[in-house]
C-alpha cells in the first residue's frame, strides 16, 4: 500500500500566506499548482489509461519544475515561516504527491472523499443513538451505499427503492448487478412512494435507515445489498424521518 498525498491540502498551505501576506512566492507556487488542475479538468472521466498518458506527457514535466523550483526557494526563505513549512511538507512527501502521475486511477487530492465524509463529522453526536454496535454497522453500511449511489448519478430513494424490490428474487452470484455503478432499472419507481410510506413491509426497514441518512457517507456496498434482506422495520419511514433528525 502506498500513500497518495493530497494537492489540495498543499494548495491550501500556500493560498493562506497569499491570502494573509500577499506573498509573491506563495502566488507563484498557487500558479504552478494550478497548471497541474488545469489538466486534470481535462482528463475528468476519462480511462485510468488515458489520464496516465496524458499525466506523463503534461503534467510531469509540471511537477518535477515544481519541485526544482521549491528546492531553489527553500533556502531564501525564513527557516520558520509558513510558507517555507509549506514548502518542507511538499518536498518531504514528494513521493506520495507524485504517485497520481505513476497511476491514472490515482486522483490528485482526495477533495470528493472528504466532502462526502462531512456530513458525518459535522452529525457525530446523532450516531451515539444508533443503539448497540450492529446497528452503527447497519447504518455505516446504508451510508456508503447512499454516498455511492449520489456518486454514481442515481437518486439515492429510487435506486433503494428498486432494488429492494428485486433483491429477494435476485440470483446471489449476481448481486454485484444491483451495485450503483450497474444498476439498470427496467421501472421508474415514483420516489414520492418512498417518502409517504407506501412501501411493502419488506421494503420499508431500509427507508427508515435511507431518510435520516440520505446525505450522509457509508462503507461496503456489496455487504450492505447482501445484509437487506435480513433488515427488519422498527417504525414506519414517516415515524423515522421525524424521530431522526440527521444533519441539514
Amino acid at each position: 500500500m502506498r500513500e497518495a498525498a493530497c494537492w489540495a491540502h498543499l494548495r491550501r498551505d500556500f493560498h493562506d500566506v497569499w491570502k494573509a501576506t500577499g506573498s509573491p512566492v506563495a502566488k507563484d507556487a498557487l500558479d504552478r499548482i494550478g497548471r497541474l488542475y488545469d489538466i486534470e479538468r481535462e482528463i475528468v472521466g476519462q480511462s485510468a489509461e488515458r489520464r496516465l498518458e496524458i499525466r506523463d506527457l503534461r503534467s510531469r514535466p509540471i511537477a518535477a519544475a515544481f519541485q526544482e523550483w521549491m528546492n531553489a526557494q527553500l533556502p531564501r526563505l525564513p527557516g520558520k515561516g509558513d510558507l517555507a513549512k509549506a514548502m518542507r511538507y511538499g518536498l518531504t512527501r514528494w513521493p506520495s504527491f507524485v504517485l497520481f502521475l505513476d497511476d491514472g486511477r490515482v486522483a490528485i487530492d482526495n477533495n470528493p472523499a472528504e466532502r462526502a465524509v462531512k456530513p458525518v463529522v459535522i452529525g457525530r453526536k446523532n450516531w451515539m443513538f444508533a443503539g448497540s454496535d450492529a446497528g452503527g454497522e447497519t447504518l455505516a453500511d446504508a451510508m456508503t451505499i447512499i454516498e455511492t449511489a449520489k456518486m454514481a448519478g442515481l437518486n439515492p430513494e429510487a435506486y433503494l427503492a428498486d432494488i429492494l424490490a428485486r433483491i429477494n428474487d435476485h440470483i446471489n452470484p449476481r448481486l454485484d448487478e444491483l451495485l450503483p455503478w450497474n444498476w439498470n432499472t427496467g421501472i421508474q419507481h415514483d420516489v414520492k412512494a418512498a417518502q409517504s410510506g407506501r412501501l411493502p413491509r419488506s421494503r420499508s426497514a431500509l427507508i427508515v435507515v435511507l431518510v435520516p441518512f440520505r446525505r450522509l457517507t457509508p462503507c461496503s456496498p456489496a455487504a450492505f445489498i447482501s445484509r437487506a434482506t435480513r433488515l427488519r422495520p422498527t417504525c414506519t419511514p414517516s415515524a423515522a424521518s421525524s424521530a431522526w433528525d440527521g444533519p441539514a
